[in-house]
């Protein structure tokens, strides 16, 4: 694998266009906007 597809792995915010950081939420793993403060779940 190499260092592009290991970027993919983490989404982007459609706003924002910055990676989103991973988050627990429950039992599932959401992703937050460092920017808009966006959840995003999934």
């Amino acid at each position: 694998m190499d260092v592009d597809e290991e970027l993919d792995l983490s989404p982007t915010c459609a706003a924002c266009l910055v990676q989103l950081v991973p988050v627990e939420f429950g039992r599932h793993v959401a992703w937050e906007c460092p920017g808009c403060r966006l959840v995003r779940i999934g």
